[in-house]
């Protein structure tokens, strides 16, 4: 291909690291999966990391490696843009855009991205945070680790409006972030609320508009291994609830009138008012 095996050389914490991926071995044109955190990010990355492995792509799992290595979002290195190459990678497990991930040029018309309320989102982070999310890596550092499990004993002692009112207006910069460094570059968005009972429809359209040489048969048995909606709710269950609307069911009514206040420009640009 010419373009070389993926690779990258950051400093974090005085410590120089680096991280490395397989050469891309396919002439395909590179794309990129986005979601946002508790928006239905981890089905949409376990369903496409099969998909693209099986279309020919060299899959980069990014943000999810950072976490193992113990990284935060606003810590990501600021050359991270230097793992963007244009032919044979795949690069999934985005939980929003921070600035510095500005997409190249070439991710137009090969990006998707998944939304969903934030009000849901920031009820559905307080029971992870709270109860099921798994404990970050410490490969660069054992701060995020620390913070971590200081934060989940703190939750677990406090009322789920409260955490959600003090969430609720980073959720919104993510979100208007994440969006604006889309808005320049063609791509194909998809509600939660309209895909999650209707998965197989979903991950056909996505196939269709990044053109995945993979059979329809992959397709129906990656999407049906996915495909989990619980009988019954368990905070402790990283798939706890998968229906929309559970904040109308979580939270007192003046704080969803006040997360309705806190929301507003996303709730209206993506109908959801």
């Amino acid at each position: 291909m010419g373009q070389g095996a993926l690779e990258i050389v950051f400093d974090y914490n005085g410590k120089s690291h680096c991280i490395a991926f397989p050469e891309a071995t396919a002439d395909l044109p590179s794309l990129f999966v986005i979601g946002l955190p508790k928006a239905g990010s981890t089905l949409f990355n376990r369903i496409m990391h099969v998909l693209c492995q099986r279309a020919g792509y060299q899959v980069v799992p990014w943000h999810n490696v950072l976490r193992k290595y113990g990284i935060r979002p606003r810590d990501f290195p600021v050359n991270i843009a230097e793992v963007f190459l244009p032919k044979g990678y795949a690069y999934i497990g985005f939980r929003g855009l921070v600035q510095h991930e500005r997409l190249p040029a070439f991710a137009g018309g090969r990006t998707v991205y998944l939304v969903r309320d934030p009000r849901d989102m920031v009820v559905s982070q307080y029971f992870s945070a709270a109860y099921s999310h798994p404990p970050p890596g410490t490969k660069a550092d054992a701060s995020l680790l620390r913070d971590f499990e200081a934060t989940r004993e703190k939750l677990q002692r406090t009322p789920i409006d409260d955490f959600v009112l003090e969430t609720a207006p980073g959720f919104l910069q993510m979100h208007q972030l994440t969006a604006s460094l889309l808005s320049d570059l063609d791509h194909r968005m998809w509600r939660y609320e309209d895909i999650v009972l209707e998965k197989q429809r979903w991950i056909e359209e996505v196939v269709g508009y990044l053109d995945l040489d993979v059979p329809a048969g992959v397709v129906r048995n990656v999407v049906a291994r996915n495909d989990v909606v619980p009988t019954a709710e368990s905070k402790r269950q990283h798939i706890r609830r998968v229906t929309p609307g559970d904040h109308r069911d979580k939270l007192k009514p003046e704080t969803i009138a006040r997360l309705d206040e806190i929301f507003a420009p996303v709730l209206t640009r993506y109908g959801y008012t």
